[in-house]
């Protein structure tokens, strides 16, 4: 906890949002999510809440809606304490990331955690049907446009990196990943978003991108994740469990193709994210220009972790196979690196 004194500007509104709409004075600080956070928690005299502040005010208006709505349905996500329009007030869950937690149990007990992240997840869907929540957020990825952009993800990382990506058959992806969406679903459904409660419980927070899509979608985001260590056996169990259950129908090559095609380009979303943190860290200010058709010379263990998966998942993707021998270049550069 950091004393009043040392509140930047943005915290310092926080603690004076707190006071106004609780009625309660900030005793200190923290602030949990780094130098372009948009929360901050505050303590109080016996609690401590957290404070958030979006950039967009229709986003605030739906996460602090979605967030109601998902508690009165008794959904493992905060309680709204309050909100003004732009300041979002809400319950400080105590445990643990479910990251941190990840990285610090066994095999055994990653396993577990996993299963329960995926049923917190399903029973946040079901919740969200009860409440209504499809028809009152934003459409993800609802059209072909969108998909085609996602398919061309690993030739735009190819291209900075000097490793060509295959032609991929567009029309094809489309085929696989374009339908209508229908659910209401987290969408940033990460291990850094969700925590383990001390009943084991995991709850979920963070909700500013959540809309209506698949819920498979959310299978993807979490175990597509760079946090999840690779673990094909355990992967293959979860998958096994849970796609079935998070399969709505309608998906023209089946839901275990949605899931592998869909997490397969997730894969190079998330890679081209670490691909860029590693070229600034190589090449401040001009890294594009710097390292255009090279890209950077390491990748920490969470981007191989991902050429590791995307290899895996498009190998089992009706429209994404010729796609592997590219993530294995990838994988195999920056382990030699």
């Amino acid at each position: 906890m950091e004393p009043l004194e040392s509140m930047d500007a943005r915290a310092g509104e926080a603690a004076l949002v707190c006071r106004e709409l609780l009625g309660e004075p900030a005793i200190g600080w923290e602030d949990p999510g780094g130098q372009h956070r948009k929360s901050t928690r505050l303590f109080l005299a016996n609690r401590s809440v957290i404070a958030t502040l979006r950039d967009s005010a229709e986003r605030a208006d739906l996460e602090a809606g979605v967030l109601r709505s998902l508690h009165a349905q008794g959904a493992p996500v905060p309680a709204v304490l309050a909100y003004d329009g732009r300041w979002l007030l809400q319950e400080d869950i105590a445990g643990e990331r479910l990251s941190r937690a990840l990285r610090r149990v066994g095999k055994e007990e990653a396993f577990e955690l996993q299963d329960r992240a995926l049923a917190s997840l399903h029973a946040i869907h079901q919740a969200g049907s009860r409440a209504g929540l499809a028809a009152r957020c934003f459409r993800i990825g609802n059209s072909r446009e969108w998909v085609e952009g996602l398919a061309a993800a690993p030739a735009k990382l190819g291209t900075f990196l000097g490793l060509a990506a295959p032609e991929i058959d567009t029309a094809a992806v489309v085929r696989v990943l374009l339908r209508r969406p229908a659910s209401f679903i987290k969408w940033d459904a990460r291990p850094p978003n969700a925590v383990v409660k001390p009943s084991g419980e995991i709850a979920w927070f963070d909700w500013e991108h959540c809309g209506t899509r698949h819920q498979l979608d959310d299978i993807v985001w979490f175990l597509g994740d760079e946090s999840i260590i690779d673990r094909p056996g355990d992967e293959r169990r979860l998958l096994n469990r849970w796609v079935s259950r998070f399969d709505e129908g309608g998906y023209p090559a089946g839901p275990a193709d949605y899931t592998m095609t869909q997490g397969a380009l997730h894969c190079a979303v998330r890679l081209s994210i670490h691909v860029s943190s590693a070229a600034r860290e190589q090449s401040p200010g001009d890294w594009r220009e710097t390292l255009a058709g090279r890209g950077p010379d390491t990748l920490s263990s969470g981007g191989l972790r991902l050429a590791r998966r995307g290899l895996r998942w498009s190998e089992k993707s009706s429209a994404l196979q010729p796609l592997a021998h590219w993530f294995r270049a990838v994988r195999e550069r920056f382990s030699a690196a």
